[in-house]
């Protein structure tokens, strides 16, 4: 192994401000940074996962959800109901606990945790405890910053869809999460100064036709009362005739 770290350490020479090596004739270019990595930029964090966890809510007394329920743990000692419950359990623990307290809400029946309902309820609670963690205690952990994103783009799939189909459900799952579903933007289009023109002018002829037709109109209506004012007229007129020749 001393003998190849030697073999490969003589062939790597300096040629031109790059590193070519001599057995595969690859140059490695030195970056201008100096091969430094770049400083990581911190990722914005809702100011409420500073001041209290979503676990806070949770009976750390009440047993994992594996044991809940058990016949066995009538006849327990404390101390077993201790080491069984959830002050002693994991954070997977206290997320599927968290899970089916909201999902007591969102299921569709007892056995529901395939819904979307029950995938958005599962990513927001695993959301809300991955930022916990970065805000927390981690705040140079890269990866945890992608994995925050993707998810997030995994619930706004969802939402969508509920948006989309099941709208009752959605405005359910916004008002239990206190959740901002930004919708998309109904079209996407290149700005240019030719697309502003030829929109601005468009919007010009608009109005201009616009003020025609409501001229036009205004016209047409004070035709029309000019013309019942005339034959109101010409009615009393009438009328003013006959008496006169009656008398």
């Amino acid at each position: 192994m001393n003998n190849t770290r030697r073999l490969l350490s003589t062939t790597i020479r300096a040629q031109g401000g790059a590193r070519v090596c001599m057995l595969c004739n690859v140059a490695q270019v030195r970056w201008k940074s100096g091969g430094r990595r770049r400083s990581h930029v911190p990722m914005a964090v809702p100011p409420e996962r500073l001041e209290w966890s979503q676990f806070d809510s949770l009976d750390k007394k009440q047993p994992r959800v594996e044991f809940a329920g058990l016949p066995e743990l009538d006849s327990a000692n404390e101390k077993v109901l201790k080491v069984l419950s959830l002050e002693f359990g994991t954070r997977v623990d206290l997320e599927k606990a968290k899970v089916l307290e909201y999902g007591k809400q969102l299921q569709r029946h007892p056995n529901d945790f395939d819904s979307p309902e029950m995938k958005v309820v599962q990513m927001t609670v695993h959301l809300r405890t991955l930022q916990e963690h970065y805000a927390r205690i981690f705040r140079q952990d890269r990866k945890i910053v992608g994995a925050i994103r993707k998810l997030m783009e995994r619930r706004h799939e969802q939402l969508e869809y509920l948006r989309l189909y099941r709208y009752e459900s959605y405005a359910k799952i916004l008002k239990i999460f206190d959740l901002k579903h930004k919708l998309p933007p109904l079209q996407r289009r290149r700005r240019s100064p030719l697309i502003d023109a030829v929109s601005d002018m468009r919007i010009r002829s608009f109005a201009e036709a616009r003020r025609i037709k409501f001229e036009e109109e205004d016209r047409i209506q004070q035709l029309a009362q000019l013309k019942q004012q005339l034959k109101q007229q010409l009615i009393q007129d009438e009328q003013q005739q006959v008496a006169q020749a009656s008398q």
